[in-house]
């Protein structure tokens, strides 16, 4: 049983062919990959993780996400602590924003966008406009901020004040062909640095 479980575990995290090894051979992506291995190798209910994928390569890093979210299936419950947000927009059911050792925030990545985030990004992708039409923009009630792309305007706008349709109308005025338009509802970095701010720490 015990062969059984580790050459398993090894195929899991797609070390199955370097089982004859010496780990030191191993880079540092391999190794991160075989602690996993040893990990699960017990078949656990409950997996704690601590940043398993810092300093890996990309390919590593992908592995051991799709791992861990094909344990999720297979009913492990993992507790995965990380400081990269998107990992955790990935693969997290429910999660928890910790500062300075206390729980500040909880939810799935739905709630805490809608419960902390007060700010909706409209992407406007434009045929033509000018910097006069940039800077009208930035005047309107509810815009926060006007940043100009190679062929698109990002306008960040409060949720509370209903500012699009004065955007739309001033376009329409100035002749600004409107040619598509995409909503952000920003990401989980930005409800953490609103939580716990932007300041720089030691």
């Amino acid at each position: 049983q015990l062969e059984e479980r580790v050459m398993n575990a090894l195929a899991f995290v797609g070390l199955e062919d370097k089982k004859n090894d010496a780990p030191k051979t191993f880079s540092g992506g391999m190794k991160r990959r075989l602690n996993i291995a040893c990990a699960i190798a017990h078949q656990p209910k409950l997996l704690i993780l601590d940043e398993p994928t810092v300093g890996i390569d990309p390919q590593s890093r992908n592995h051991i996400l799709s791992s861990l979210k094909r344990l999720k299936e297979m009913g492990t419950t993992i507790i995965y602590t990380t400081h990269y947000m998107e990992e955790v927009e990935e693969i997290a059911d429910r999660i928890v924003i910790m500062d300075k050792g206390t729980k500040i925030a909880e939810g799935t990545l739905k709630q805490l966008l809608e419960r902390y985030k007060d700010t909706l990004v409209y992407k406007l992708y434009l045929e033509k406009f000018s910097s006069d039409v940039e800077k009208q923009l930035s005047d309107i009630d509810g815009v926060e901020a006007v940043e100009q792309t190679e062929d698109s305007l990002k306008i960040t706008v409060s949720k509370n004040d209903d500012a699009l349709d004065k955007i739309i109308l001033l376009l329409v005025q100035q002749n600004c062909h409107i040619t598509k338009m995409e909503t952000e509802e920003g990401n989980l970095e930005m409800v953490f640095l609103e939580l716990t701010g932007k300041k720089l720490r030691d």
